[in-house]
């Protein structure tokens, strides 16, 4: 339960859910929390990102929903659209797996009423709730240069089913996916 008073402003909460867990794990959490090594660490928490690391598993997790968002910390610079990515520092690589959760039925804002003002609506009711979903390009900037040297999953719903790398240089690698279905792809990469 969270009480969040009435029309907070500048104000945030996050929390962790933990599965399969009794209350000595969730002491152990507590403490672990409270320590200078962290079981994670929140990075970004705003309306354009929020990007979540987990030190001990060498892991960064994001979700952007604004792709004018400056990616100061970690892999990745830059964002085509938004979408969400995990990115794990391996020994002999990186995995990168990407999802656009955006379905892409239909284009811009559906919440409006005729005289401007905004309403929230249920899915079910609009035309374009049983529209088939269309695929989307996401392209990803990281650091340095890099190759993909396997594509562990690919988005069986589309039709360019292999991530390419579209440019790369000492400084950074830019690398295409084509997105459906909110499915995700996963890479491994290497120097």
């Amino acid at each position: 339960w969270f009480n969040h008073g009435k029309a907070p402003q500048d104000i945030s909460y996050s929390y962790a859910i933990m599965a399969d867990s009794d209350s000595q794990k969730m002491d152990a959490f507590a403490t672990a929390m409270k320590s200078k090594e962290k079981p994670y660490e929140i990075l970004q928490q705003d309306e354009k990102a929020h990007i979540v690391k987990a030190p001990k598993l060498k892991s960064t997790a994001y979700a952007i929903y604004d792709e004018s968002v400056i990616l100061k910390k970690g892999k990745v610079t830059k964002i085509s659209r938004p979408a969400t990515f995990l990115v794990k520092e391996e020994p002999k690589g990186l995995k990168l797996a990407l999802s656009d959760p955006d379905f892409n039925i239909y284009e811009g804002q559906d919440d409006r009423l005729p005289d401007g003002s905004r309403v929230e609506l249920a899915i079910y009711g609009r035309e374009w709730f049983y529209w088939p979903t269309r695929p989307t390009t996401v392209q990803i900037t990281l650091k340095g240069l890099w190759k993909i040297k396997d594509q562990i999953t690919e988005i069986e719903t589309v039709v360019n089913k292999k991530a390419k790398v579209v440019s790369s240089n000492k400084n950074e690698t830019v690398i295409e996916f084509e997105c459906r279905d909110g499915l995700s792809a996963e890479l491994f990469l290497v120097k």
